[in-house]
């Protein structure tokens, strides 16, 4: 996985440090308005991501509350739905740090396409 930031971006090495945030996040208001392309990809990856959290939540109730109830027949299933918590909020983890840093890539090559 590679990191991305915005001072990452192409092009914004031309000015100067002070004011590079300030011109990356112009250049992407102004593709946000003006890109239909740049603006549909955006709202998608904003939408997964809701829609992941919601099934996360989702899921984070159900399985807590079936180990609460789960007390009731014995400790293998308490530490199975316990296990499952631990491997939902990892995955979970992990995929919102992943398509973050994905979507951050994504809009540096199209700011710093912009920026040329």
């Amino acid at each position: 996985m590679k990191f991305a930031f915005y001072t990452s971006t192409s092009g914004l090495e031309r000015f100067p440090e002070s004011e590079r945030f300030g011109v990356w996040r112009s250049t992407h208001k102004r593709l946000m308005q003006e890109d239909v392309e740049y603006r549909r990809d955006v709202r998608r990856w904003k939408a997964r991501v809701v829609w992941i959290s919601i099934l996360f939540a989702i899921a984070m109730l159900f399985l807590s509350s079936t180990t609460v109830l789960s007390a009731a027949r014995g400790r293998s299933a308490i530490i199975l739905n316990v296990v499952s918590l631990g491997v939902l909020i990892v995955g979970y983890a992990i995929y919102t740090v992943v398509a973050a840093f994905r979507m951050q890539e994504f809009m540096n090559v199209r700011v710093g396409k912009a920026l040329q």
